[in-house]
């Protein structure tokens, strides 16, 4: 079990981020479980060894937890780098498995919080920020005589959160990292030779590779 306590004479702040960090490491540790639900804040109280009340004084609510749980997933990696003198295919692909890796090294959790993190509201939100922010990403790695680079890499970066959301279900077995490589190849051969952005296909678009 993890515990958030910390010694009665620690400053407060460290108390505070102690639970924070109890609640968040007690979700990975619920997911590692069959049939445990790493966002039920009842059951995270008790894993985590605080009370429930603090769970919503530290994150308000389960969306803002899911947040944090991304956030934290996404710790320490800092923005996708990407090797210099790729190809732009390998560039972009290279990209994609950056962003798939930390979801790979916590599986279970990732697949417990992708879900959620699709449901409308603040989360909605937060995933449209992050969205943006790796367009803006993706449009430089494209090559710049493309035209309508940055709707070429809303396409792509759709395209990944489909995906990522297929793999979060279990709909696309093994890493998502591999399943970065082996689906969105072919849509970005398209974006990078099109005359017009194709359409990124859903999950289950009968035209994406079983």
């Amino acid at each position: 079990m993890t515990r958030g306590k910390d010694s009665p004479d620690a400053p407060r702040a460290q108390r505070r981020e102690a639970t924070r960090r109890a609640l968040l490491d007690a979700a990975a540790a619920l997911a590692e479980r069959d049939g445990a639900n790493p966002l039920d804040p009842a059951q995270l109280a008790v894993e985590a060894g605080v009370s429930r009340p603090l769970f919503y004084a530290h994150f308000g609510d389960r969306a803002g937890f899911v947040d944090a749980l991304l956030a934290a997933l996404h710790e320490g990696s800092g923005p996708p780098a990407v090797a210099p003198g790729l190809a732009p295919r390998e560039r972009v692909l290279a990209f994609f498995e950056a962003l798939a890796a930390p979801l790979d090294r916590r599986a279970p959790l990732a697949r417990a919080i992708v879900p959620a993190s699709h449901q409308p509201g603040a989360l909605a939100e937060a995933r449209g920020r992050r969205r943006a922010r790796a367009i803006a990403v993706l449009t430089d790695l494209l090559p710049g005589a493309l035209p309508d680079c940055e709707a070429r890499a809303a396409v792509l970066m759709d395209a990944f959160l489909g995906l990522q959301l297929a793999w979060s279900k279990g709909q696309r077995p093994g890493a998502l990292a591999a399943c970065v490589r082996r689906e969105l190849a072919w849509l970005l051969d398209g974006v990078l030779v099109a005359s017009s952005p194709p359409h990124a296909p859903s999950p289950t678009d009968p035209r994406s590779p079983s």
